[in-house]
């Protein structure tokens, strides 16, 4: 039976070398056991770390909210008092049917200026002028075709109502200051 269990063991090589190679693997096995601790304990640390810093995050946040709603309610607040104060100059000018977009488009954001000589921007009458240019021959005057207070008197009267397709024709033609628009 020993010769049986010899010829067995035999196959099996050197068993020391087997048991080396055994204890470098439970060694191997040691070191990953430990490594996968160190890493879900470093994990759990930044983890806490991003719990953490979400509360001041969601405080600023918080915060910011705040501030802009009171900054709109504010501005909302300077507007319609500065509105009431100082009227916009559109609310004196009546603009013939059809030409409304026109004096839109080139007017804009100016149309909400006051004349209010106290105001920190507005329109101020200069009076006619006798050396301003005159639009392009058969180019017909926006003017004619807005009531406005006085102090749009000369931007009006140099501004050209045109049909679209001949204003390419027709920029070469205006002046400094002058400028054109298609219904």
């Amino acid at each position: 039976e020993e010769a049986k269990l010899a010829q067995e063991t035999g196959n099996l090589g050197d068993i020391d070398a087997l048991a080396a190679a055994m204890e470098m693997a439970q060694q191997a096995l040691a070191e990953s056991e430990a490594a996968v601790q160190s890493s879900e304990a470093h994990h759990a640390a930044a983890r806490q770390t991003l719990e953490a810093s979400r509360n001041p995050l969601a405080e600023a946040e918080k915060r910011v909210q705040r501030l802009e709603t009171e900054a709109r309610t504010i501005s909302k607040l300077v507007t319609s008092e500065t509105k009431n104060l100082w009227p916009p100059i559109i609310d004196g000018i009546t603009v013939a049917k059809g030409y409304e977009k026109a004096i839109g488009a080139v007017l804009g954001d100016d149309l909400d200026a006051p004349v209010d000589s106290s105001a920190p921007m507005r329109w101020t009458n200069v009076g006619e002028a006798a050396g301003d240019p005159s639009l392009p021959d058969g180019v017909e005057r926006l003017a004619d075709h807005v009531q406005a207070p006085p102090e749009l008197a000369r931007r009006l009267a140099q501004i050209g109502v045109v049909a679209k397709e001949r204003g390419a024709a027709l920029v070469s033609q205006l002046k400094t200051g002058q400028r054109l628009v298609s219904l």
